[in-house]
């Protein structure tokens, strides 16, 4: 984690020196996700996908416009983000909802459109590498798969610049790799698991104030 954060300094600094056009802001916000269906190698079917989760968000990014169309930004976020899962009961009466939580620091790194010139609206794309910091199911925390740190996602959104410094965020971000992963096998009443996963799908909105 503290060569994530030394890192995006590190780049925040060079660009600032190079260019001496970089804006810098901050953002909170409001996160809401679940988790996809556990995957699973075996013919078994899969767990479901169980209740959506709430969580906060809440960094500061860094833009650089290349032109009145064009630029690129970069974010360093703490998030918190999860779902249920239906997974069998343990005294075998059906499913029931496990909610699992995850927080982690995320690092989007994106391109910015501006599709319509003097419109202050901003199509963003691009890719996130986040660390997990912490994990927890049904409120308990949860060590099981500490290997698990590394979360990857695609991220699709728009912003929108009110006034001069006021924005707001619209984003999806859709898991590329299981966000949490079991190498051996999971036992539940009546079915095996083995080698499964599960990837995030996180909806945010968040308000911005760029200096």
């Amino acid at each position: 984690m503290k060569k994530l954060v030394v890192f995006f300094a590190a780049a925040l600094g060079v660009s600032a020196a190079t260019f001496g056009q970089v804006k810098f802001g901050v953002k909170a916000g409001l996160n809401v996700s679940s988790v996809s269906a556990i995957e699973s190698n075996l013919s078994q079917p899969s767990m479901e996908s169980g209740d959506w989760a709430t969580g906060l968000l809440a960094g500061a990014y860094a833009s650089y416009a290349f032109s009145e169309a064009v630029g690129v930004q970069a974010e360093l976020v703490f998030s918190q983000q999860g779902g249920g899962l239906m997974v069998p009961a343990a005294d075998s009466s059906g499913l029931r909802n496990s909610l699992f939580r995850q927080t982690y620091l995320n690092l989007p790194l994106m391109v910015s459109v501006a599709p319509v010139k003097k419109l202050p609206l901003e199509i963003l794309a691009g890719l996130q590498v986040g660390m997990r910091l912490k994990k927890t199911v049904d409120g308990e925390e949860n060590t099981v798969n500490g290997n698990d740190y590394v979360d990857l996602s695609a991220v699709l959104g728009a912003q929108y610049t009110l006034i001069k410094h006021l924005t707001f965020g619209l984003r999806y971000n859709i898991g590329l790799i299981p966000s949490f992963h079991h190498y051996n096998d999971v036992s539940f009443p009546g079915t095996t698991w083995t080698n499964i996963g599960a990837r995030h799908r996180v909806l945010q909105l968040s308000v911005g104030w760029t200096f």
